[in-house]
């Protein structure tokens, strides 16, 4: 997780391993802590899907790599956006909780 990041981010070795190439992703210019650095944004979602035994823990994702990164960092404008974060330090929890469609309301 990482809350001051604007979009998720995974390292550039998942490209081929998601079945992306080369010519399926648009890169740009972002900032991150170390400063200036391009990213790959994939033009097709794909539908990613959490570890564990959370009902409903799939969820659609446009993926954006980036070079030399060694862990995945869930961002606020994707993954935030689909489920509710809670942080509890003193117990060293992480919680997740996908909040359910509310329907017939407008």
């Amino acid at each position: 997780m990482d809350s001051g990041a604007d979009f998720s981010c995974l390292p550039y070795g998942y490209v081929s391993l998601l079945g992306y190439q080369l010519h399926d992703l648009t890169p740009f210019q972002g900032s991150q802590v170390q400063g200036s650095m391009t990213f790959y944004r994939a033009d097709a979602p794909i539908r990613a899907l959490l570890p564990g035994d959370m009902e409903d823990r799939a969820f659609e994702l446009h993926p954006n790599f980036v070079q030399n990164a060694e862990m995945i960092l869930w961002g606020r404008l994707d993954f935030f956006q689909v489920f509710t974060v809670v942080i509890n330090e003193p117990a060293q929890q992480l919680i997740l909780v996908r909040p359910q469609k509310r329907s017939g309301v407008s």
